[in-house]
């Protein structure tokens, strides 16, 4: 398992088994992982898009897993789960999309910044990345803030959506 590691967390990027584990059992990953996962991190859309990241993995077995999967949030002082983020996939002609979700108790401290900054700087150190996007909804300021204090620049806007990139 990748393991990425910032001031205050270590990204997980799960392997297929913990990823159905984290869906349907998620007390046996706690203990594997010797972690506790915040259930409200789980969510409801996670078993859907669990599915999703499975189903990725299994038709595209020759790419590396990091790009498909979650990568499992880890605050360290607490050894806690407390949120995901991960790609979309494996790069298009060298652009590679972002997404992340957090449990709200740990927004505005500076947690998916961490995070983010990891994320895109291990992504744009692969030799098959040149660019991470992300899209945000228009009105989602924390997450426009991330962006913005990652790096990330403001592409393209349209009525719903805003478009960011980093290289």
């Amino acid at each position: 398992m990748t393991v990425l590691q910032t001031e205050r967390l270590r990204l997980l990027a799960m392997l297929p088994a913990q990823l159905r584990q984290c869906r349907d059992a998620p007390e046996l990953l706690e203990t594997e992982l010797e972690i506790a996962i915040l259930r409200s991190a789980l969510g409801d859309p996670l078993p859907r898009v669990v599915g999703e990241k499975l189903s990725n993995i299994g038709r595209f077995p020759n790419l590396p897993n990091e790009w498909f999967t979650y990568w499992l949030l880890v605050e360290q002082q607490q050894q806690q789960g407390i949120g995901f983020a991960g790609f979309k996939g494996y790069p298009r002609e060298g652009m590679a999309e972002i997404g992340y979700g957090l449990d709200a108790s740990y927004w505005n401290r500076g947690y998916m910044t961490e995070a983010v900054q990891a994320l895109a700087a291990w992504g744009l150190s692969q030799p098959e990345c040149t660019q991470v996007i992300a899209e945000t909804a228009r009105g989602n300021i924390g997450s426009e803030r991330v962006l913005q204090k990652v790096g990330f620049r403001l592409d393209e806007e349209t009525v719903d959506f805003r478009y960011w990139s980093i290289q």
